[in-house]
């Protein structure tokens, strides 16, 4: 059990890495979209997150239960943020949308 345990986290840990060295590069070659970019990274980071709580739920909450909800207040936590980053692009996009509008 401690084998299968010690792969997944190695696996997660090189997902998370890939994720950001994606989000890093993407965000330099398309400047213009850095927003949106940063609402995917979020989306996915949320996915990733309830990824890991469903795969190990039986051994995270035997054997760490206050990782397990520190796991939950974490997406949570980025609920939040996704919400709040999305809420943003679309106000802007809605602005950018009224203000060509307004010029033509």
């Amino acid at each position: 059990m401690e084998m299968e345990i010690s792969i997944f986290v190695g696996n997660v840990l090189w997902a998370f890495v890939i994720l950001g060295v994606a989000h890093l590069v993407s965000i330099l070659i398309f400047k213009k979209y850095k927003q949106l970019i940063s609402v995917i990274h979020t989306l996915l980071l949320l996915i990733l997150t309830h990824y890991i709580i469903i795969a190990q739920r039986d051994y995270i909450f035997d054997e760490y239960p206050t990782v397990a909800y520190l796991t939950i207040a974490f997406a949570l936590l980025g609920y939040y943020i996704f919400f709040r980053d999305l809420n943003s692009f679309i106000k802007t996009k809605k602005s950018e949308r009224e203000a060509t509008a307004k010029d033509i």
